[in-house]
């Protein structure tokens, strides 16, 4: 899959309408945002011709995933980013993907059209136990997403969610940057977390020496890393990931980014061919250090 780089003013940008070669449903071209080759099984579509008007609405939609039921005391497991891509529309039927939590997949559906809203309602797979089905609104003028996903499994602990998304476009770019704000706001929030449940354990120390240095940019000597805090090098090494769009299935990780980076957008679940040379030396170095860091070990479990 290919990413956008974003290196000084040179961009290289993802087209929403762009077809994706060699990706097709009965011969058809899917958008550039279409999940993996062959993710979908699709039969007996019919003569899916694409209507000109829908030009523009097949793109990713991003925003929160929100818990319908959840306990407060499950507040980690309340809200996560969720990106929705509506690849493709033909006629009636609506193919996509999501991506979220650490995980992507796709889903099928149908569509109606009335007074420039999309009414649409898409089921996953159901060979996952987090399947379900999405009911959503898309508005084509607003480019919004609105409506809620209900799991296949109601004996989820969270089986039922809402969401309103806006149109958002996935761009690598090496000036994503964690913000100086961030340390105090992760230390506060994370470590409540982790008293109200004990499996989260004690929050890592995380300080402003996370956010001095750009990891998707400057070569690390361990001169750099080798006195710093495990919480500390965990979060360089994952701001790498996040800004290549990985979606993160670590709990702490996926909170952090989902709630607290504003640049963040989940893209997919899998960057090992989009890193850098750089940032593949970089991540190599940091796990040595986060691998033997024991002075500054805590209880927080992985």
């Amino acid at each position: 899959m290919k990413k956008i780089i974003i290196i000084a003013t040179v961009v290289f940008a993802y087209s929403c309408g762009d077809p994706k070669p060699g990706y097709t449903i009965d011969g058809l071209p899917l958008p550039v945002d279409s999940a993996v080759s062959g993710i979908y099984a699709i039969k007996d579509t019919g003569n899916l011709e694409k209507v000109p008007s829908q030009e523009g609405i097949e793109c990713s939609y991003v925003g929160d995933f929100e818990a319908v039921n959840s306990k407060p005391e499950r507040i980690y497991f309340y809200k996560n980013k969720i990106n929705i891509s509506v690849d493709s529309i033909r006629n009636t039927k609506v193919f996509g993907h999501s991506v979220v939590a650490g995980n992507q997949r796709p889903f099928t559906g149908t569509c109606e059209l009335k007074n420039g809203i999309y009414s649409i309602t898409a089921t996953e797979p159901g060979d996952d136990k987090y399947d379900g089905k999405f009911t959503f609104n898309l508005d084509a003028n607003a480019l919004t997403v609105e409506g809620t996903w209900k799991a296949n499994n109601s004996k989820l602990e969270v089986n039922e969610r809402k969401y309103k998304l806006k149109k958002a476009q996935f761009v690598y770019s090496v000036d994503n940057i964690l913000p100086e704000a961030l340390s105090g706001e992760i230390v506060s929030q994370w470590n409540e977390i982790s008293k109200l449940e004990e499996s989260a354990g004690e929050g890592e120390m995380i300080t402003a020496d996370a956010m001095k240095i750009n990891t998707s940019t400057e070569k690390l000597k361990k001169e750099d890393i080798e006195n710093m805090y495990k919480g500390d090098l965990e979060l360089m090494r994952n701001a790498i990931y996040a800004r290549h769009g990985y979606s993160f299935k670590n709990r702490k990780m996926r909170y952090i980014f989902d709630n607290l980076i504003d640049w963040y957008i989940p893209y997919t679940t899998d960057v090992r061919n989009d890193l850098t040379a750089l940032e593949k030396e970089n991540i190599a170095l940091i796990k040595r250090y986060e691998e033997h860091a024991s002075r500054y070990y805590d209880n927080y479990g992985r």
